[in-house]
């Protein structure tokens, strides 16, 4: 007898249909798995008939073939058990061939027949939405965030048990329901910040306009502290901009139990991660903190500090927005829209800046702020960062230490909230100008040609700013998106010569004389 059951395998951060095809007939007593099955899928018929075997169903002594299909499609992860489970059960005639119609089955089974939580659910549930089937029947721990996806009916079960007189019709099993939503992440609030205007009028520029950041600044100057609170000057997420990060996130294998995100992604990998860490990879690729970071932002602390091939692999995901991760077997591509924000120290000691700066009534720098690297030491720590990969950051601003005295006495500052409606404000009018949810750091070449006309004296202060630094051509687009923004913010019809002179102070590592100095 021929039982079909309906399935799903994550590949990358997509769920691509499977059919388990069950044969039991003549032949010497024992069980064939066949169909491109990897890893884990092979052993499943191990646990799948053990797992049988303790619901005291017997699948007899007949010849059993399982079947994989499509079979040309690679099939490495446990959760194809509960379908190998099923088909096996109708092919005994354990249970009616008709029950599975309709029906997508994802999970994995455990010797007792306990069905244990997977990732991908929520890809899962997209898959049995495009596929028609109405019901996805998934382990209890993943059903509230498989039913996130609308349009299909969500089942948790706890045992194989439980599955079967669902199936059979003996207990009838209440629908998943998605959880409400994330409550807004604690991420804190700009008014915590004292001082740093510059950055934090960079930071709101940057959330207007999607651009990438890179703060530059000596330890304990609060470039962390400022990254960290940008998501709460970013837009919500829309509802389908929701499901796509959760089906990321459910890809990756995070708990999304709490609803769909609201806020953005925030994703802050230490400097020691890799390059598919940072991209993704592994023998079946994995999404990667890029990815993770899809809709949100991506903080890179210590940035000097990364590798170079994993900061050269970024090149890629912040100029197109998605990333391709190329094996042997196969090619994928990740989404890869991220808000880029970097820190780094001036110098490998991090005091470059103080040690410029005088003392008391013209004292000189103190002993404990005097930068002792020299200026090849400088020159190399700058130099970890390609001029390839700065052409690609909007926004380069310097911060200072703030002084305790102004730190105690500064009262608050102004909130994220009244930053937040400024930067809603603004993304509006690009919405209106470039299409729904594009910003202007997603302009085309003929989109900037149309929305930044520059005038004689523009031409002029970006002239004067290529023979000066040397900008790039990259750069100086770059640097006219920034001033389309500034200009969205400052509420103009047309980009002038302030919102450009403006944009072009905003790349201070494009100066060579505003960091690399002697000490």
């Amino acid at each position: 007898m021929l039982a079909r059951a309906s399935s799903g395998a994550i590949i990358g951060v997509e769920a691509h249909p499977v059919i388990v095809e069950a044969h039991r007939g003549k032949g010497l007593p024992g069980m064939t798995l066949v169909g491109l099955a990897r890893g884990a899928v092979c052993e499943s018929t191990v646990r799948v008939r053990s797992a049988i075997l303790a619901t005291g169903i017997q699948l007899g002594t007949q010849r059993m073939v399982v079947n994989l299909l499509p079979a040309e499609l690679p099939k490495d992860a446990s959760a194809l058990d509960l379908a190998v489970a099923a088909a096996l059960l109708a092919a005994c005639e354990a249970l009616p061939c008709e029950t599975l119609a309709g029906r997508l089955f994802f999970g994995e089974l455990s010797l007792g027949g306990l069905i244990e939580r997977v990732r991908g659910a929520v890809l899962a549930a997209d898959l049995a939405r495009r596929a028609g089937n109405l019901e996805l029947i998934v382990p209890r721990d993943n059903a509230t965030e498989a039913a996130v996806i609308p349009g299909v009916r969500v089942i948790g079960v706890n045992t194989l048990a439980e599955m079967i007189d669902h199936l059979r019709g003996k207990t009838v099993r209440e629908r998943a329901k998605a959880p409400v939503g994330s409550p807004p992440a604690a991420g804190g609030c700009f008014s915590d910040v004292r001082g740093q205007e510059n950055a934090k009028r960079a930071l709101c520029i940057a959330a207007a306009g999607g651009h990438n950041v890179l703060i530059v600044g000596p330890p304990g100057s609060g470039k962390t502290m400022l990254a960290r609170r940008l998501p709460s000057i970013l837009p919500d997420l829309t509802a389908d901009e929701s499901i796509e990060v959760a089906r990321i996130h459910s890809a990756a294998g995070l708990d999304i139990g709490s609803g769909l995100l609201r806020t953005r992604p925030f994703r802050a990998p230490h400097h020691t991660a890799s390059e598919p860490a940072l991209c993704g990879g592994g023998p079946t690729p994995k999404p990667g903190e890029v990815t993770l970071a899809h809709r949100g932002v991506l903080f890179l602390d210590e940035l000097p500090e990364f590798s170079r091939r994993a900061l050269e692999s970024l090149r890629e995901p912040l100029e197109e927005g998605y990333i391709h991760v190329a094996r042997a077997t196969m090619s994928l591509v990740f989404p890869a829209d991220v808000m880029l924000v970097g820190a780094m120290n001036p110098c490998p000691c991090g005091n470059f800046r103080d040690a410029q700066a005088s003392g008391p009534a013209g004292a000189g720098p103190s002993v404990e702020s005097t930068c002792l690297c020299s200026m090849d030491e400088v020159i190399r720590y700058r130099a970890r960062l390609s001029g390839p990969l700065l052409d690609r950051i909007d926004l380069h601003v310097r911060v200072e230490a703030v002084p305790y005295r102004d730190y105690a006495l500064s009262g608050s500052g102004v909130t994220s909230n009244f930053i937040r409606q400024s930067v809603d404000e603004a993304r509006a009018r690009q919405s209106a100008r470039l299409g729904v949810g594009r910003c202007n750091a997603r302009m085309n070449e003929a989109e900037l040609r149309r929305f930044v006309v520059p005038d004689k004296d523009v031409l002029a202060l970006i002239e004067r700013a290529i023979d000066r630094h040397g900008l790039s051509t990259r750069a100086v687009g770059r640097a006219l998106k920034v001033a389309r923004t500034i200009a969205d913010l400052d509420q103009c019809a047309a980009v002038g010569a302030t919102q450009v002179r403006e944009a072009l102070g905003f790349r201070v590592l494009d100066q060579d004389a505003a960091l690399v100095k002697p000490c």
